[in-house]
């Protein structure tokens, strides 16, 4: 069940290749060459994955994947980190990112990734009560607040 797949990556070229291979597997793709107004740009998509590269322009990779992660409607999204540093797996951990690539990937690697962070979003964002409907999930930590504004909707 292929879905809504968000890659932000300065590099036009690897922007084409990625969306080539994840189209070919049914995912549908918008990529975007800069991370101005991320979360904005995130919520008008609401992708069900988002590839993130570390040098994005603009804030950087690891502020703009940290501001996803802090904001209370994106955090669940899966994020991907890649970059081509040695220390990717640091990067990605400080950017509170779910899984990071190493550049260079190879195809299997980016496929694998991706089955993970869907396996991620189905099993963490939702869960379908005894009745059939479909419940968001809500961290454990919200406060009642949040709890109240969500059950607005």
């Amino acid at each position: 069940m292929p879905g809504l797949v968000m890659i932000f990556d300065d590099n036009t070229d690897l922007l084409e290749v990625c969306g080539i291979v994840l189209r070919s597997k049914n995912y549908t793709v918008c990529g975007l060459s800069n991370c101005k107004d991320i979360l904005n740009e995130v919520k008008s998509i609401s992708p069900d994955v988002i590839l993130m590269d570390n040098r994005i322009p603009d804030v950087g990779g690891v502020k703009a994947t940290q501001q996803i992660k802090n904001d209370l409607f994106l955090k669940s999204i899966p994020v991907i980190f890649f970059s081509a540093n040695s220390n990717v797996s640091a990067l990605a951990s400080e950017a509170k990112a779910d899984y990071f690539l190493q550049k260079p990937f190879d195809i299997s690697e980016l496929e694998s990734k991706m089955c993970k962070a869907m396996n991620l979003d189905t099993s963490q964002r939702y869960f379908t009560n005894e009745t059939g409907f479909l419940i968001l999930r809500l961290p454990e930590n919200c406060s009642p607040a949040v709890i109240a504004e969500v059950g607005n909707y």
